[in-house]
């Protein structure tokens, strides 16, 4: 019988972080012998640390597994073996190859040195856009759920971006170096329109091209965290974004006004971000709403003066947001300060369940779940031309093409900066790691680095035997 391949992994019970156990396990059978034609062996280098591997070692997630289980959603690493190497190339399932530096998404079980995952879960390391693999491992999970958040539900990606895009990876991929955005002329138009013919017409090109879009307000809380600063990567390149973003801290407003200096908002020389559109959340609700109320007025003159139509300002004028991406809830629910045909996109609660000890207080919890959490009226959402849409990106796991579909788009609409890595953690200190992020002082990613230096020593020995 072949010896099965070891690995080291992290495991636990929900209910306490510190139930974490750091195990060394031989469970992996050899792709070759194991019949999984899709799957794809990484050696993980480097694993991302997300608020959700909290929630669900604590038992507050509703997709952890039942039983002992391994955390863990985001990873980068080597390819150590594929099923189809030397098979027929008519029975190749994919592209990877033996050596080949990538990123994955998995449900959970990325907490480990190893993991044999389908193909459709991994993608090539980007390293044409500055990735390494400690960055790689801070990206897929936050980059994705941004994406998916701000693309798919909040609509922020107007339709004549993308087929300037296409034109720009058109004229690229036939060796024209020319780096100009825009769809100059009738010539350019109609070029572009011969490879698209059976989806547009010409008039409807034009349209789409020519169509003036309308400035939003697209408020992100946790701007400087993993999630909100790929937001703010997205929102940077653009048309027509006016940001406003809230942090903890006020050294994250700091970091974000140093990041983001030299930014300007898409085609102005406006800067991207300034002192009055970062919010340092004050602890209670009423004098939060005073903070959201003066950001929303600076950045309506704002969109006044960028406009530059004094006889028609009161159209450009706004007394809320038009999308809100929102991960804290709580006492930081902002719904009722969207604009006519505002988008709510809500995808966590860290306020409602904020917790810094190594359990969760269940009569806190319960307390708050019955007495604290937010209403809506959905009659008044009819009224006011709103709407609320949640999302859990754990839902995509299973629906591969749709997943697919989404990273495809995800790498070639915007052009991604490699993550802010706040702080890396040695593999065997993940619960040092998990309590760091729990303590929300962190900036950025917080990811652990595997060492395989054992594994090399091993195989030493093993050919030293032979």
């Amino acid at each position: 019988m072949e010896d099965k391949i070891k690995r080291k992994v992290w495991k636990l019970t929900a209910g306490k972080l510190s139930n974490l156990e750091l195990c060394e396990v031989e469970d992996l059978i050899p792709l070759r012998n194991s019949g999984k034609t899709t799957h794809v062996q990484v050696k993980i280098t480097h694993i991302g640390i997300n608020f959700a591997d909290v929630f669900a070692c604590l038992g507050l997630y509703s997709a952890t597994p039942k039983g002992e289980f391994i955390p863990g959603l985001e990873f980068s690493g080597i390819v150590e073996d594929v099923y189809h190497e030397k098979d027929d190339e008519n029975l190749k399932k994919h592209d990877f190859k033996v050596n080949d530096k990538v990123i994955g998404l998995t449900r959970f079980g990325a907490y480990s040195t190893r993991i044999q995952i389908q193909h459709y879960y991994l993608v090539k390391l980007p390293e044409h856009f500055g990735f390494n693999l400690e960055s790689g491992a801070s990206f897929i999970a936050q980059a994705a759920t941004a994406f998916y958040g701000l693309y798919e539900l909040g609509n922020i990606i107007p339709t004549s971006f993308i087929i300037k895009k296409l034109q720009n990876n058109n004229k690229n991929k036939n060796n024209n170096n020319n780096n100009n955005d825009d769809i100059e002329d009738e010539d350019d138009q109609n070029k572009l329109l011969s490879s698209n013919s059976s989806f547009y017409s010409t008039d409807l090109m034009k349209f789409f091209v020519n169509k003036k879009e309308e400035y939003k307000i697209v408020f992100i809380h946790s701007a400087a965290g993993g999630v909100g600063l790929n937001a703010l990567n997205m929102c940077t390149q653009i048309p027509n974004i006016i940001i406003i973003g809230t942090v903890g801290r006020e050294e994250k407003k700091d970091f974000l006004l140093e990041k983001y200096k030299d930014k300007k908002i898409f085609s102005t020389n406006q800067p991207f971000l300034s002192s009055e559109q970062i919010i340092v959340r004050k602890k209670t609700t009423k004098e939060f709403l005073v903070q959201v109320d003066e950001a929303i007025k600076f950045s309506s003159d704002l969109i006044i003066s960028l406009v530059d139509d004094e006889e028609n300002e009161d159209l450009y004028k706004k007394e809320g947001c038009d999308i809100i991406f929102d991960a804290i809830a709580g006492k930081f629910f902002l719904f009722d300060k969207l604009n006519s045909t505002g988008r709510y996109i809500i995808y966590g609660a860290a306020d409602y369940m904020s917790y810094t000890s190594d359990r969760v207080n269940w009569f806190t919890l319960g307390y708050n779940y019955l007495f604290k959490r937010s209403s809506i009226d959905p009659y008044e959402m009819i009224t006011n031309n709103t709407s609320m849409l949640g999302f859990n990106l754990i839902w995509l796991i299973h629906k591969i093409d749709k997943l697919s579909e989404l990273l495809y788009l995800m790498l070639n609409l915007i052009d991604w900066e490699p993550p802010v890595v706040g702080k890396v953690f040695p593999f065997e200190d993940c619960l040092e790691a998990l309590q760091y992020i729990q303590s929300g002082n962190s900036i950025g990613k917080v990811v652990l680095e595997v060492n395989h230096e054992e594994d090399n020593d091993e195989q030493k020995n093993n050919k030293n035997n032979k």
